[in-house]
């Protein structure tokens, strides 16, 4: 990791930079929303988010890492997101987000990390698997809209 970037918590504060990243990753949403995320996911233990922020170009990408303790299986972590930003792609900033999720991960006792990539991200797939991520199976991911009125 290069001197000048720098992996740190998320704050409201970077709310307006990661509602951009996040449009990069494919999930649109406003600052705002964004803000409203980073209040509740922080203050709780089972989530961690952060941001590599390099000295000069500000918030180049952020991990979403949060734990999992399933009924049928063992506990694990599990990345919600990663992005980096186009411009600060191949420079170090998406390995040293994911060493500190797992860092973080490790030190909540957590044995194993999990993610999840969608098929249309080739060159994502290629970057986990040079940072030792295995594939463990293919799935379908099914969804139902819920009528909350």
């Amino acid at each position: 990791m290069s001197a000048a970037l720098k992996i740190r918590a998320m704050h409201k504060s970077d709310a307006a930079s990661v509602a951009e990243l996040s449009i990069e990753l494919g999930y649109p949403a406003s600052a705002a929303l964004i803000t409203e995320r980073i209040a509740l996911l922080s203050d709780q233990a089972i989530h961690r988010l952060l941001v590599a922020e390099h000295t000069t170009h500000g918030a180049m990408g952020w991990v979403y890492v949060y734990g999992v303790q399933p009924f049928q299986a063992d506990r694990y972590a599990e990345i919600g997101g990663l992005v980096v930003a186009t411009r600060a792609r191949r420079t170090g900033a998406g390995r040293a987000l994911m060493q500190s999720a797992e860092a973080w991960a490790h030190e909540q006792g957590y044995a194993s990390m999990r993610l999840r990539s969608g098929m249309h991200r080739p060159e994502a797939h290629l970057f986990y698997e040079a940072i030792g991520y295995g594939k463990v199976r293919e799935s379908m991911l099914f969804r139902k809209v819920l009528d909350l009125a």
